[in-house]
């Protein structure tokens, strides 16, 4: 019971690693200023990140930044992360590959001809794509017809036939395509060669050592960790004039893709196929009778294998070695998780690496209300796949702690950033909620930052910006640090398990987005589930009484997207599973070559794991009612939250039964209740969640924490007010707007539409009687809102319900104020320097009312003594 009295009255171990943005520019007074800013914001760490490619990175101004920062928490007693370049993504060696081009990244390259055959004596002339190319070897293909760009099985070794810059070949009769292989850096970037331990063994002697060199005295006391942002294959599209292309998911099976190359990848890919030629490499970028698939597979294994072993492996080793934690997160959007370009192609192999699991939210890519619907955001082609942003992203990072031991369930999750200004705090407790449902239980806020605005990646928490939302940016920090705590380190209740479809997609692109299809359906279904990696179903599971084990998690059923393949050892492994008496489900139908399992339409999927009693906890109705549940030896923790824009109201049933505890984390309340037959009642307005918890209480715990109120008189509310308003930067400057009996937003477009401070609410109320405690109801607020009752406060509310209890209202005349604390969004817009950037990230979220907008309701219960 200490501990819930604790995580109620804000005391919770910290689970916040804010970005700390800076320029190159600062000096020691700022950085001093930052980071006691954010000691002041709840963080007890916090991570250094370069902001710009012209920071000083590893030069003078660098090291003053973390001599500054790394003396300052420790001074306050704060953990310091830091990134380990100087701009987005990891894998420069802080910029020194450029100085050392042998150990740039290498592609394979193609170019090739048509040709009509039979041709005696033909002579093919061809030319490199860069000059410094090397050729890997030139193969010939019959085309499988005339139109599309299939080739056929069996293609024919030319390389010896190769004299100067000219082909000899007798062509045989037949359309044939010729193809031309060069293993190129041209397409580098100045960027690591994950396959090549020296290029990786470079970002440590240059980076990381210097680090240990200089702060040998901080390591791991201060400086705890090294966070990699967003490393990947960076692979770009080729053409045949040798000009390249913008990228995000440029992987196998496409033509013109620049794929990472290298011996070691020759030599896997070898091993694997049982082959020692280069001619089948064709596979990759084109349709070679059913062998590609096979050549896909073994090409996509090597390259995600030897990323894990060299970069992940030996960073990870090195911090290890030298006392602090390695992670960070990769880029996760849409099937980019299983892809190369922007991805490494296997999120949970990028995984293995890091001490938590991480992935990030950015750039609009989460809205709310959005789950059923593609919208507008700022990042790629300019839309989200929301299916995928809402069915899997935070499930990855969650089934990646679950599955692995080392992790220990350990979480992350980059937060807040690239939203714009619109994004308040009321968004961002949102947001968290999003991610602690789904089990992500510890954020990287973005960002801090010793200038007044970010121009580049706003919102930011600035101590000089003077943002009226910081006191409820500071209670959102504090909940997140203390729900964290309560949902994390225990067992993970899933009903199923989803296998990964990374295989599936590298030996047929047709799988692609069939993960977060099936995941739609039991998410909304109300069936939790953990995805499971491949490697997972090959090497990590066992099975008992039919439940497929994992770790500490149980599932009663294997659910397989669709794939039209999957490779042979995943077939293989499926089959061994579903005969031990694992429930194996494929969707809509088996891949080729299963003769196992049982096929069920996506529509029925939900419908039969419900028949089948695999619901952990039962609901109707109600789809974005989003619930986590988790055991901690006897305690049942159960995370509701109504992710809606409506209000919910529904009947759950439970497998527990007797009393429980519902708690209220966010504003630190609790009541208790019971329940004879496992069905609790819920009533959740939009944004809002609560905690249940079932335990062995004892009568005097329970006794401790009061009974939910039944009976309440009604109050009149007030129904006059006077509004006045206070800038950004004075929050105590007010000055009259008008009194009024309507209320109304304070940015209508013919009040203060681009206003950015406090308004304040003043107004007296009657009540016929002393009352024990009286409940406040402000009804829809556009900000941040506290309300004090003849001067006492009843807390600060920082999203819906704007709900207070305070039993500070007397018989007789009461006087009542409320504060709406506004974002800085207003105030942004009315200095009109934003970037075309910045303009843009504006402008994908629209931007809320100010201030109360009411019903106002004002009650009371019981009588004081």
């Amino acid at each position: 019971m200490k501990q819930l009295t604790d995580l109620l009255s804000g005391t919770a171990e910290n689970r916040l690693y804010p970005f700390l943005c800076v320029y190159g520019d600062e000096t020691r007074e700022m950085l001093q200023d930052a980071v006691a800013h954010i000691h002041g914001s709840g963080a007890r760490a916090l991570c250094v990140e370069s902001k710009r490619p012209g920071t000083q990175f590893m030069k003078e101004q660098w090291w003053l930044t973390m001599d500054t920062v790394l003396s300052e928490c420790r001074r306050l007693g704060m953990k310091v992360w830091m990134v380990d370049e100087p701009y987005v993504p990891s894998g420069y060696a802080g910029g020194a590959v450029k100085n050392h081009p042998h150990l740039k990244k290498r592609h394979p390259v193609e170019t090739h001809v048509d040709v009509m055959g039979p041709m005696r004596g033909a002579k093919i002339p061809f030319c490199k794509t860069n000059a410094a190319d090397t050729l890997l070897g030139v193969y010939a293909y019959l085309r499988a017809d005339g139109e599309s760009e299939a080739l056929r099985e069996g293609g024919v070794e030319l390389t010896a036939c190769v004299d100067g810059d000219l082909l000899y070949w007798d062509i045989p009769d037949g359309v044939w395509r010729v193809f031309f292989l060069f293993e190129s850096t041209a397409y580098a970037d100045n960027y690591l060669d994950y396959f090549n331990r020296d290029s990786v063994a470079l970002a440590i002697s240059e980076v990381y050592e210097p680090h240990y060199q200089r702060y040998k005295e901080y390591f791991g006391e201060t400086l705890v960790g090294f966070f990699s942002d967003e490393p990947a294959f960076r692979n770009p599209v080729f053409s045949q004039s040798g000009g390249v292309n913008a990228f995000s998911d440029n992987t196998v099976g496409k033509p013109t893709v620049a794929l990472p190359w290298g011996e070691a990848v020759a030599k896997r890919m070898c091993h694997t196929l049982s082959c020692d030629r280069l001619c089948d490499l064709v596979a990759l970028w084109y349709d070679v009778g059913e062998i590609y698939s096979e050549v896909r597979f073994a090409y996509m294994d090597a390259v995600t294998s030897l990323y894990d072993e060299n970069f992940g492996g030996m960073l990870r080793r090195w911090c290890y070695e030298h006392g602090v934690i390695y992670t960070g997160h990769v880029v996760e959007d849409a099937d980019m998780h299983a892809r190369l370009g922007g991805g490494v192609g296997h999120y949970f192999r990028a995984m293995n690496a890091y001490e938590m699991a991480g992935v990030d939210i950015v750039l609009g890519q989460v809205l709310p209300g959005f789950a059923h619907a593609r919208h507008t955001a700022s990042c790629g082609s300019g839309y989200c796949r929301t299916d995928f942003f809402h069915y899997v992203l935070g499930q990855l990072a969650a089934s990646a702690s679950h599955a692995d031991p080392a992790k220990e369930g350990k979480t992350l999750c980059e937060i807040f950033g690239a939203y714009g200004w619109g994004e308040d705090v009321p968004m961002m407790k949102w947001l968290v909620d999003f991610m602690l449902v789904r089990g992500v239980t510890a954020f990287v806020p973005h960002s801090f930052t010793t200038h007044t605005v970010d121009p580049v990646f706003p919102p930011t928490f600035s101590a000089k910006n003077g943002d009226p939302q910081f006191e409820g940016l500071k209670k959102l920090f504090s909940y997140m640090n203390r729900a964290g705590a309560l949902l994390s380190g225990g067992v993970h209740k899933a009903s199923v398990a989803v296998a990964y479809t990374a295989f599936a997609e590298w030996a047929d692109l047709g799988a692609a987005g069939q993960l977060e299809k099936a995941a739609r359906q039991l998410y909304d279904g109300h069936l939790n589930y953990d995805i499971l990696s491949e490697d997972t179903i090959l090497g990590g599971v066992c099975v008992e009484d039919g439940k497929l084990l994992c770790h500490r998690e149980a599932y009663g059923a294997l659910i397989v997207p669709y794939a039209p393949r999957l490779p042979r050892c995943l077939l293989a492994r499926l089959s061994e599973l579903s005969g031990l008496g694992v429930s194996v489900i494929f969707v809509n139908e088996r891949p080729l070559g299963a003769d196992f399992g049982e096929v069920v339409p996506l529509s029925e999927l939900a419908a039969l794991l419900k028949n089948r009693g695999l619901e952990d906890a039962v609901m109707e109705g109600n789809e974005l009612l989003r619930y986590y549940h988790a055991t901690k030896g006897k305690r049942q923790v159960y995370m509701f939250f109504n992710e809606s824009l409506s209000a919910v109201e529904a009947l759950v049933r439970l497998r527990e039964k007797g009393p429980f505890l519902r708690l209220d984390i966010l504003n630190g309340e609790a009541v208790r209740e019971e329940t004879a037959d496992g069905e609790v009642s819920l009533c959740l307005a939009p944004y809002e969640s609560e905690i249940l918890i079932f335990d062995d209480f004892s009568e005097e715990e329970l006794a401790a924490v009061p009974e939910r109120p039944a009976e309440w008189v009604s109050l009149k509310a007030p129904e006059r007010f006077w509004v006045e308003t206070a800038p950004v930067g004075d929050p105590t400057a007010f000055t009259p707007l008008t009194e009024t009996e309507e209320l109304f937003d304070i940015t209508a477009k013919d009040r203060l539409p681009d206003f950015s401070g406090v308004v304040r609410y003043t107004a007296s109320f009657e009540a016929a009687e002393d009352f024990a405690v009286c409940e406040l109801e402000l009804g829809e607020v556009g900000g941040v809102a506290e309300v004090l009752v003849n001067g006492v406060s009843a807390g600060l509310r920082i999203c819906s319900p704007y709900r207070y209890r305070t039993e500070a209202v007397k018989a007789g005349e009461n006087t009542l104020e409320i504060r709406v604390y506004t974002s800085l969004a207003g105030a942004a817009r009315q200095k009109g320097d934003m970037n075309e950037h910045t303009k843009s990230l504006m402008s994908r979220i629209p931007l809320k009312f100010c201030g109360v907008q009411g019903p106002i309701v004002l009650r009371g219960h019981g009588t004081r003594a």
